[in-house]
Parts: C-alpha cells; sequence; structure tokens
C-alpha cells in the first residue's frame, strides 16, 4: 500500500499505535493476514483481536466510528496518492471472470493488482484500493451491488478511469424490482468515470440512455467481435468477457498475445477429468440462474 500517515486515520475513530509507529504500509480487517506495518481496522467483532494484530506485526489498530465510512475514507486517501490506472468491472453476470481475463493480459506487461477472488463489496474494494503500491500501473477492481446507489458509493472513492459493465440481467430483482433499475444500478458506474474516461459495454438497449455523455468515450462491444488471441477456454459466456476485457487491454496500450491463459478465481471454469472418460465441470460459485443457464449451455455443447 502507499503509505499512510497515522495523522489521516485518527480522526476516524479509536487508533492503538505502536510508539514508534507514524505511518502504515497496509490494511487488513483479518488479524491472521496482518503482516509487519499493516492497519488493521476493526470491523464487526474484530475489536476482540487488535491484540493479536499488533502481535503480529501491525502498525496500528483502528476501532472505527463506522466501519464502512473508514473503509472508503482509507482506500480514497490511497487512491488520490496514486498514478495507477483504475478499471472498474461491474455486471449482472461475469465481473469476477472478466476480472481474471483481464488481468491475465495486464500482468504481463504493467505491474497488475486485481481484487481477490470476487472482494467486490464495501469492504473488499477497499481492500483492493489499499493494495496499490507506489508503482502500480494498473488496478482492476470489480464493484458488486445490492441495491441502487451501491456502485455510485464504490466509485467515490475507486475513482475509475475505465468502467466496464459485463451485462444486464434479470438479478437481484428483489432488491431493485427491474431489470430497467438493475441497469441504471449499473450504468451509476458510467455516471462516476471523471471527464475523458472510457466506457466499455456490450451492445445493450437497456444502458443506451446512460451513454449519452459527451464528455467520455463510450465503446460498444459487439456479440460478434472476433478475439485477437486464441483463449485457454471456449464457453460462450466466457468468450463475451474475453471481448470486453480485451478491449480495456488495447484502450491501456497492453500488447494483445497470440494465446492467453487464464487461471479463474476459484469455483469458476473448473474442468475435471473423472475415471471412464467422466467430465465435471465445476462453475457453481454464488450462481444465479443467467449464470447457470449459461454453465449449462457450455454443458450442452460439450
Amino acid at each position: 500500500m502507499i503509505p499512510l500517515e497515522l495523522d489521516l486515520i485518527e480522526p476516524l475513530g479509536r487508533v492503538v499505535a505502536r510508539p514508534w509507529a507514524d505511518v502504515v504500509t497496509g490494511m487488513q480487517v483479518d488479524s491472521r493476514r496482518i503482516e509487519e506495518g499493516d492497519l488493521f481496522v476493526a470491523v464487526g467483532g474484530g475489536e476482540d483481536f487488535v491484540a493479536h494484530a499488533l502481535a503480529r506485526g501491525a502498525s496500528a489498530a483502528l476501532v472505527p466510528a463506522d466501519a464502512v465510512a473508514a473503509l472508503a475514507a482509507i482506500a480514497g486517501a490511497v487512491r488520490e496518492r496514486s498514478k495507477a490506472r483504475i478499471v472498474a468491472i461491474t455486471g449482472s453476470t461475469g465481473k469476477t471472470s472478466t476480472k481474471d481475463i483481464l488481468f491475465a493480459l495486464c500482468a504481463p506487461h504493467r505491474r497488475t493488482i486485481a481484487n481477490e477472488e470476487n472482494f467486490n463489496t464495501e469492504i473488499g474494494v477497499p481492500l483492493t484500493i489499499c493494495r496499490i503500491e507506489d508503482d502500480t500501473e494498473v488496478c482492476i477492481s470489480e464493484l458488486g451491488m445490492r441495491g441502487l446507489g451501491q456502485i455510485a458509493w464504490l466509485a467515490s472513492f475507486v475513482q475509475p478511469d475505465v468502467g466496464v459493465i459485463t451485462n444486464v440481467g434479470p438479478v437481484h430483482l428483489e432488491l431493485v424490482e427491474t431489470i430497467e433499475n438493475v441497469a441504471r444500478a449499473k450504468a451509476e458506474l458510467i455516471e462516476a468515470l471523471p471527464a475523458g474516461g472510457v466506457a466499455i459495454v456490450p451492445e445493450e438497449p437497456l444502458l443506451e440512455p446512460y451513454l449519452q455523455r459527451s464528455d467520455i468515450f463510450v465503446k460498444r462491444i459487439a456479440a460478434d467481435t472476433p478475439l485477437a488471441f486464441e483463449p485457454s477456454f471456449t464457453a460462450r459466456h466466457q468468450l463475451a468477457n474475453a471481448r470486453l476485457a480485451s478491449a480495456v487491454a488495447e484502450y491501456l496500450a497492453v500488447p494483445l498475445p497470440k494465446t492467453l491463459t487464464v487461471e479463474f478465481s476459484k469455483l469458476r471454469e473448473e474442468e475435471r477429468v473423472l475415471p471412464g472418460d467422466g467430465l465435471l465441470l465445476n462453475d457453481c460459485y454464488n450462481a444465479n440462474p443467467v449464470s447457470m443457464r449459461a454453465a449449462l449451455e457450455h454443458l450442452a455443447e460439450q
């Protein structure tokens, strides 16, 4: 993490610091993951683990007055000091896989970080931003949605340069009621882009009302756009994700490979050969009906 002075942390709650500490160089909410110099932020019942975090080498621990606001403020301070290009990804499905594909494209050529697994909430996103170092060139962060306004909140401190929307589907309807509201929630990412920012989106009529800003560049990716590389996967839904990731890489001036092997996050695109010429396809992480249909279509094609 780009170092932050403890003076910036102290207004956010009760700080317990080592006598010699004046900066922190990382942030964790799990005391088991503390490394020397980190800040431990006690969320939930985390106050019980302050002593453990300090024993593992934390420079300081914060017991925040408002955990969500504190994490956002710390991440925002790191973002303000960073020169990295920030790519934010949202969508009804495919966020994590698109992140994995984009990381595989960027990492060989740029000092790149990406969120772990699907760290895309008000806790996970700040943890990702706080992994940015002075020399980080590209940061890829998923932004999850559980209701209107959440993506706008996350984007307020992520301050993305590039916004990617993977798709708009009938998910989270128990929270936003209509697919039109799903599009509205995802489009909060477009609204958060700065002048000169880039939106990379599929051809989706529900997004069109939000793509009329004259001060950003909008690139629409057609479903039949050819890929410039041969990927290690064949599922049609992953090829759609790869088209979006490829467009981001091209915008970042990252050279595209001839072939691409992607290490997907756990419980996604896992294929295991079974005895007797059997094949197990495991693509079940937090699956919604849209994702299940895509996985079953891939199974049928196999």
